[in-house]
């Protein structure tokens, strides 16, 4: 509906006892009084209420010239849809005691507050299904998840999520996010492309309702067949334990480790499902019984199975205690 010359714009004062029943703010926030030293809200409304703001435009929130403003003062919107602040990028004039932001966003409620919150977003990202780590190699259809982490909340709606992967852009169609009803301090994001064989990046960029900028990333491989990669055990010869380790390129629906001695007995066997990248499984040194195994030399069979592939190896082991 356009504005006429009988419209009229509402701009009024709300108490933070009036506001923060039904608009909550964290508890870093502290809200700055203004100009009469009063700690205020401001609801900016057009008298016909079919009428929208739909095009930017600029807030300003005059101070007391006693009030030392710091860099941590900023002007919040109420964001209805996700029911939190979010802050509007604010520029001081200190010479007038005002400080103004402009508005892209549907907002109708605005507060001026200080935060001590100057820390950015933590970022956990992970491979589902596997322990990865840096450059593993992971399967062509993952699921990599990601949990994104805030103190005073998430912004998932002023500033969307940024997700490239080789330095494209990522859909946000593609992505799934979960949050709790009942917080904004933490989102789990999922995406599950589909990949070529070679090196990959993935890359989150996210903001907080602070402004607070987080940044991860993480680098993988993709293999273009099923290999056993590594395998080894460390430390070798060992005196009492020792870990079997292994990386493989492509998800493994089983795989056998047995242990045997040179004269061909077979004291000891692990059985695991579902392993790709880089795998780890300590030996303590005992065979099935649970006795301690003499000093010796010791042979280790592995193997994997994926649909009809099968890979095979021996490797030697030696006890010396």
């Amino acid at each position: 509906m356009a504005v006429t010359s009988n419209s009229f714009l509402n701009i009024t004062s709300e108490s933070p006892s009036e506001i923060n029943q039904g608009h909550p703010f964290p508890q870093n926030f502290t809200l700055v009084p203004s100009v009469n030293k009063n700690e205020q809200f401001f609801q900016v409304e057009f008298g016909d209420q079919a009428i929208e703001i739909t095009k930017p435009y600029i807030i300003y929130f005059y101070y007391d010239k006693s009030i030392n403003l710091k860099n941590s003062t900023k002007i919040f919107a109420w964001e209805e849809e996700s029911h939190q602040w979010i802050y509007q990028n604010s520029h001081v004039d200190s010479s007038a005691c005002k400080i103004h932001a402009e508005v892209k966003k549907k907002a109708s409620l605005f507060g001026l507050f200080r935060t001590s919150d100057d820390s950015p977003p933590k970022i956990t990202i992970e491979v589902q299904d596997q322990a990865f780590s840096n450059g593993d190699y992971i399967s062509p259809q993952p699921m990599i998840s990601a949990v994104l982490e805030d103190e005073s909340g998430i912004d998932l709606k002023s500033n969307p999520v940024l997700i490239k992967l080789d330095n494209q852009l990522v859909d946000t169609l593609e992505l799934k996010y979960s949050r709790s009803p009942d917080s904004n301090n933490m989102v789990l994001l999922n995406y599950d492309p589909s990949l070529q064989p070679g090196e990959h990046v993935f890359q989150i960029e996210i903001y907080d309702i602070v402004g607070n900028k987080g940044q991860a990333s993480i680098n993988f491989n993709v293999s273009d067949g099923f290999e056993l990669l590594t395998i080894a055990n460390h430390p070798n010869p060992f005196t009492d334990e020792t870990i079997i380790a292994y990386t493989l390129s492509d998800q493994a629906e089983q795989v056998t480790i047995r242990v045997y001695t040179a004269a061909g007995r077979l004291i000891r066997s692990f059985d695991y499902a579902g392993e790709m990248g880089y795998l780890e499984h300590d030996w303590d040194g005992r065979d099935e019984f649970g006795n301690e195994v003499a000093n010796g030399v010791y042979y280790l069979k592995f193997e994997a199975i994926k649909a009809t592939e099968r890979i095979k190896t021996i490797e030697k082991m030696a006890k010396l205690k």
